[in-house]
């Protein structure tokens, strides 16, 4: 973190930095399959499909290339603990005072060698009579919902 700079913590720089100097090194992977999807079943955890899009990618990645080409040159990584966490995420829940989503966390390699946040998901199953939600954060806080 820069010490000229109080409002680093909040860049996207900063978060893919610390990204990498926790644990995480040890869980981001190379997207070698597309769309994102989860494997879980649909009857108990709802629909697989990602809300985090070629179209949404393609417009933070701002149309420096496209989702197909970043993939073919390996640009393309994520965080994903969607599949992990979402088997707890009721039974967390159900704690007071807590919460815990499914998550994912899709990064862009720059052609300076950065690497930059694209989009956060988080999802929780549906629960009772609720159906599953999800929603995808992006850097320009745009938001996409269902």
């Amino acid at each position: 973190m820069s010490d000229c700079d109080q409002f680093s913590c909040f860049r996207d720089e900063e978060f893919s930095r610390q990204t990498l100097a926790g644990l995480n090194p040890y869980s981001i992977e190379l997207v070698t399959e597309w769309p994102l999807k989860s494997k879980l079943d649909p009857e108990i955890y709802g629909p697989p499909e990602s809300l985090i899009t070629t179209e949404l990618v393609e417009k933070e990645i701002k149309g420096c290339m496209t989702v197909n080409e970043a993939l073919e040159g390996k640009r393309i990584f994520i965080l994903d603990y969607h599949d992990l966490y979402m088997p707890f995420v009721n039974k967390v829940r159900e704690i007071e005072g807590t919460t815990l989503y499914g998550s994912r966390t899709l990064f862009f390699l720059t052609e300076d060698g950065t690497l930059r946040p694209v989009a956060i998901e988080l999802t929780r199953p549906p629960v009772g009579d609720k159906p599953q939600w999800k929603q995808a954060f992006t850097p320009t806080w745009a938001v996409e919902a269902r």
